[in-house]
């Protein structure tokens, strides 16, 4: 890639490091200019965020978020959502890197959100000839204050996720997706693993999307076990997601039936509130909260320090401190870099096919009175880029163990025959080994060691977490080569820039399978279940690779069957049971309490929010 003479300029002052350079660059420059060369790449692919968090220049990447963020909002007329961003990034993050919200940012508030969504999406999926993001380089470097930025960011998007859930449910009074009639839509979503013993542990569902008079409630049963021990583990109850706007209230409420709780994701009841005017929304006020604070907010979020001063009201809002984010980047520090990906780029939908002699015809399934076309899913991808040239050897060390733990119960007959051999590779420490399915009973495996390993799994994530980890410094005797040395040196650079340490990286490829069903004639809209589960995604994260694989163009017709991966080992399915539909003036069995808050409920806004 060729740099403009400006960005070369500004490339070169960046990986010097001279920092007053580059500050009287950015402040006698034009706006427009600048802004491009930022995330010009040079033919290594890095642009000026990479090479800063490559070399460990903590304070030139404080000077880069400064003036990103000091972008004339009235230039800023992207959509809020996920904005793509230019890179060499290759098709397994396309799923995840180029999915854009409908919902354009109009609002002083809304524009600050989406530059700050913008360099989100920077420096979190801009990728370099090597495929790493700026983060990802700044981990390897092992530099924790150009770490700490980074994590800062991170932080503070997840907020702002939060709040584009509640103008997720907002689309669905303005679309065209709301049903003319009333309407009951029974679904299992089941979620299994070729690994019977893991397949155990996965949780099985029955959700229930009803309608009337414009008001959603999605009925559901698990949710992931926020604070317990083992990933793999769910809780079980009874959960529902309302959107009600019937006359003279609107408000998006989350419920736990069991504990008589629930979280206003949108407003306030008016009529439990006692107000004539509606209440205004959490999530506006919340975003009105981060724009009037916002020179509060980049002072934090761009302080070259690891520990900066955390303002009392972003404590409040993110619930971090800086123990918090010295936590995480141990973290991230202990581990390897890791982005696991699903490739989508060269997805197809290919009919099924019933061959009558030398005839073939379209293979169709009946659901209920409905018929629905069969597809497979072709060219679907799990994608696992790894790299440890950080990790200490006790680190290292550790590691192994945890992979060891986690690719026991997976396989717990290791070392006898096996119906395939072992995915291996040069580094025996990663974690992303792909198991075999064994050809042995897991019968004598046992519940109780099953939990064992996965306390022991969190004992050495919170060992982790708590042990300082200090910056990474050079090799002995490594010298940086000097710029133009670096220009002209071959692509991919087979070490770290910053320390000298070897880069040692790989790349493991698993096709998964996936399945659907499309029926032209169901009654029900493909929309109006999207829009419900987007608007739970955020809330409820089992419904977030649901949400993508509904978002994946598909032929014509409603997904009454959906069998989708969410890892190399662990499929979900979505399975229309039934419909119930009300039309014609039909009365149904629907009421108006089944979409209102019960009055025995205790309401709280949400944590996030």
């Amino acid at each position: 890639m060729t740099l403009s003479d400006f960005a070369s300029k500004l490339h070169e002052i960046i990986y010097n490091d001279q920092q007053l350079d580059l500050e009287e660059l950015l402040q006698n420059s034009d706006y427009p200019t600048v802004f491009k060369a930022l995330t010009e790449q040079d033919r290594h692919g890095n642009s000026t965020f990479h090479l800063a968090a490559v070399l460990g220049h903590a304070s030139c990447l404080s000077q880069l978020f400064k003036f990103y963020l000091e972008r004339d909002l009235d230039q800023v007329q992207v959509n809020v959502s996920n904005t793509t961003v230019n890179s060499t990034e290759t098709p397994e993050n396309s799923l995840n890197s180029t999915q854009t919200s409908t919902f354009t940012a109009t609002t002083p508030q809304q524009k600050y959100v989406s530059l700050l969504g913008q360099l989100y999406q920077t420096c979190l999926r801009l990728s370099n000839k090597n495929q790493w993001s700026p983060f990802e380089e700044a981990i390897a470097r092992g530099h924790r204050p150009t770490i700490s930025i980074f994590i800062r960011l991170v932080n503070l998007f997840q907020v702002v996720v939060a709040l584009e859930s509640s103008e997720n449910l907002k689309k669905v009074t303005k679309g065209k997706i709301l049903q003319k009639h009333d309407f009951q839509l029974r679904m299992k979503f089941d979620v299994r693993s070729w690994i019977p013993f893991v397949t155990k542990f996965l949780p099985k569902d029955e959700i229930v999307l009803s309608h009337k008079d414009g008001c959603f409630r999605l009925d559901f049963h698990i949710m992931p076990g926020d604070g317990e021990s083992g990933s793999m583990l769910w809780k079980t109850g009874e959960y529902s997601a309302i959107f009600n706007k019937a006359q003279g209230q609107k408000y998006a409420v989350a419920l736990d039936h069991g504990k008589r709780t629930g979280e206003w994701i949108i407003s306030e009841h008016d009529a439990q509130n006692k107000r004539k005017k509606p209440v205004k929304n959490q999530g506006a006020k919340a975003l009105d909260t981060l724009f009037s604070r916002k020179s509060e907010i980049e002072t934090w979020l761009t302080t070259c320090s690891e520990n900066p001063e955390v303002p009392l009201f972003l404590t409040h809002m993110l619930h971090i401190d800086n123990a918090e984010i010295g936590r995480q980047i141990n973290m991230f520090m202990a581990k390897p870099v890791s982005r696991p990906g699903l490739s989508t780029h060269n997805v197809k939908f290919v009919p099924l096919k019933k061959s009558f002699g030398i005839m073939g015809t379209g293979k169709v399934s009946t659901f209920g009175e409905y018929e629905a076309r069969n597809f497979d899913l072709a060219g679907l991808e799990i994608v696992v880029r790894s790299r440890n040239e950080h990790l200490s050897e006790e680190d290292r060390a550790r590691h192994n163990k945890f992979k060891m733990l986690n690719n026991e119960f997976k396989n717990p007959n290791k070392g006898k025959a096996v119906s395939q051999p072992q995915v291996k590779g040069p580094d025996a420490f990663f974690d992303d080994d792909l198991p075999s399915p064994s050809t042995v009973s897991t019968d004598l495996q046992k519940e109780e060691d099953f939990k064992t390993k996965l306390d022991d799994m969190d004992k050495m994530m919170n060992h982790c977490m708590n042990e300082h980890r200090p910056d990474i410094m050079p090799n002995k005797g490594y010298t940086k080569p000097d710029y133009q040395t670096y220009l002209s040196m071959a692509p991919p650079i087979p070490m770290q820039l910053g320390n000298g340490r070897e880069i040692c990286s790989k790349v493991k490829r698993h096709p998964v399978k996936g399945k659907v069903s499309l029926c032209d004639q169901f009654p029900i809209a493909k929309e109006s279940l999207l829009s419900m589960i987007t608007a739970a995604a955020p809330r409820f994260r089992h419904f977030k690779r649901l949400e993508e694989f509904l978002k994946i163009t598909m032929p014509p017709g409603f997904p009454v069957n959906l069998d989708f991966p969410i890892y190399a080992t662990i499929s979900a399915q979505l399975v229309v049971l039934d419909l119930k539909l009300w039309k014609n003036g039909a009365e149904s069995t629907l009421s108006e309490a089944d979409f209102k808050v019960p009055d025995n409920y205790v309401m709280m806004s949400h944590p996030d929010i």
